[in-house]
């Protein structure tokens, strides 16, 4: 009977373990709140970022929609290179950069969409004398 005991102790012991270990592991840079966020948005179980794009599918994973959702959240760029899946990154750096007119995170993006948020970065409106001569 002591020998039952004892290995189902053991067994409960590991299984213990293999759960705990188990647990979503998140980058040690993120702060408490940030984890925090990125528990809530897992729970929650988000739908997968999908997106047609020169007809290709691009899929990114739940925890890298949730890296997105919490770095806008928390406005932390320092979250988007965390992100696997490059279009979603882009995406993440792309939002950024624009937002705060930084042209250094235009420099981050790996996909044609690094010279659009060059471009977007670098509009400012026409003075009136701009536009008087383009119009004549």
């Amino acid at each position: 009977m002591k020998k039952i005991f004892l290995i189902l102790s053991i067994l409960s012991l590991i299984l213990m373990v293999f759960i705990a270990g188990c647990g979503i592991s998140y980058d040690k840079s993120l702060t408490d709140e940030e984890k925090s966020l990125m528990d809530d948005c897992m729970s929650s179980n988000p739908e997968k970022y999908i997106e047609k794009q020169d007809s290709k599918t691009i899929e990114a994973s739940e925890k890298d929609v949730c890296y997105n959702l919490v770095a806008k959240k928390s406005r932390n760029s320092d979250i988007c290179p965390l992100i696997k899946n490059s279009a979603l990154r882009d995406s993440c750096y792309f939002d950024f950069a624009v937002s705060m007119k930084n042209l250094e995170l235009c420099d981050k993006i790996k996909s044609s969409s690094k010279v659009d948020c060059k471009t977007l970065i670098n509009l400012r409106p026409l003075t009136s004398e701009e536009m008087y001569d383009y119009e004549n």
